[in-house]
């Protein structure tokens, strides 16, 4: 049982790690402002049912996007990254 249990740790333990990563890196990045003509709509990688919640809810931070019911860390990043590429095309 205890060597199960070990060979499970390890095999989580990556995952686990990537994701404390993951959590870490949002909260720096919480202030973050999502515009309000932002279309989720269009970010591959998000569910629909995120994608749904997200436009009704409207957040105007990513600290307001990570309180809806369902959000993860990986589709806080998704549309943190979508966020940051618009701003570069902006300046660009």
């Amino acid at each position: 049982v205890i060597g199960e249990q070990i060979s499970k740790d390890a095999l989580y333990a990556n995952y686990i790690k990537r994701q404390e990563n993951d959590v870490a890196l949002l909260r720096k990045d919480e202030g973050e402002r999502i515009p309000l003509s932002f279309d989720y709509s269009f970010i591959d990688g998000l569910s629909n049912e995120l994608k749904s919640k997200l436009i009704k809810a409207r957040p105007e931070s990513l600290s307001q996007a990570s309180r809806i019911d369902g959000m993860t860390p990986a589709a806080l990043t998704l549309v943190l990254a979508v966020i940051r590429k618009g701003q570069v095309k902006k300046t660009a």
